[in-house]
């Protein structure tokens, strides 16, 4: 398994075991998410670009150090903004000492991370609930055998 899906892996329990999505942590989800179905709140990981850390590719011919972006989204419902936004941020904060507990993931080619940001809330009415959706993204420093990136 390549080593950038062991690190959506590892973020995806990280959630799970936190416990404040319950069984509603998803990798790479987001298009059949239902309020209706008791699907929200939940949390979604995304893996964004993966870039090598030099220009040519490797630092050496041994390894391959690369930095791997990763989104975080969280998804929710209220009967108004205030509550929904409240909520979200609660989630955010929730997910961030997720991500901060072990900033290596339990993965020994893990070498740290950084938080890059969050979207603002975003909001939209859908039937009687309103849904909202917040963002963070993160960097994850990771090295992979230059001939194998499992």
């Amino acid at each position: 398994m390549h080593r950038a899906l062991q690190i959506v892996n590892a973020i995806v329990t990280e959630h799970v075991t936190a416990g404040a999505w319950g069984n509603r942590v998803y990798k790479a989800r987001a298009l059949s998410l239902s309020g209706v179905e008791g699907e929200l709140p939940a949390l979604l990981v995304f893996m964004r670009p993966d870039e090598a850390m030099s220009e040519q590719g490797n630092t050496n011919m041994a390894f391959i150090d690369s930095l791997l972006g990763v989104s975080i989204v969280l998804i929710d419902q209220a009967d108004t903004e205030t509550a929904l936004v409240d909520a979200l941020l609660s989630y955010r904060a929730a997910s961030h000492v997720a991500m901060m507990t072990d900033q290596f993931h339990g993965l020994a080619f893990v070498s740290g991370q950084r938080y890059q940001g969050a979207e603002a809330p975003l909001i939209d009415p859908q039937g009687q609930l309103l849904i909202g959706r917040l963002e963070t993204r993160w960097a994850i420093d990771y090295r992979m055998n230059y001939s194998d990136p499992n």
